[in-house]
């Protein structure tokens, strides 16, 4: 799941990257002009995230169980991976949203930025899961779902 959901965004984000750029070219005169140009590719990749993602999550979410279930023939972890997939698919959207209003840091060269975020996103991420594994008894998948979900909406509106 996480692997067809980031293909699709790194897709259009690499795409909107170049738009950007060449929108944004030093050579050009009228500034005004070209972020405005950029700031509709934004948009555009943005609304793009939104319909593309959010079917190919949902069938994710539709067929996880019998997905999982023909991986393993069990129903009891095709039930924790369906749990587990309807709460993780608002954190995959919400990283495709994050990394396309961010693309902007990568043309102005500002990606440590970004990567800094991204590293300390990703070691509160790993805290808060441990913690919770080690500490809440009868801790489950959904769990750390939720937490993913959670910190991915904290970043997304911290940038």
């Amino acid at each position: 799941m996480r692997l067809t959901s980031e293909e699709l965004s790194s897709a259009i984000i690499d795409a909107l990257s170049s738009f950007v750029q060449a929108s944004m070219d030093k050579t050009s005169t009228d500034t005004i002009k070209s972020n405005y140009i950029a700031g509709q590719y934004i948009q555009l990749a943005f609304v793009l995230q939104v319909f593309l993602n959010t079917p190919l999550l949902v069938v994710w979410v539709i067929f996880m169980e019998q997905f999982v279930m023909w991986l393993v023939q069990d129903s009891t972890v095709a039930l924790i991976a369906l749990e587990y997939a309807s709460i993780v698919v608002y954190a995959y959207m919400v990283q495709a949203l994050s990394r396309t209003l961010t693309v902007v840091f990568h043309v102005c060269g500002h990606e440590h930025f970004e990567s800094v975020i991204d590293l300390v996103a990703s070691f509160l991420q790993v805290i808060a899961i441990a913690c919770v594994v080690v500490f809440v008894n009868g801790a489950q998948l959904k769990t750390v779902a939720g937490i993913q979900g959670m910190l991915r909406l904290v970043i997304f509106f911290y940038f």
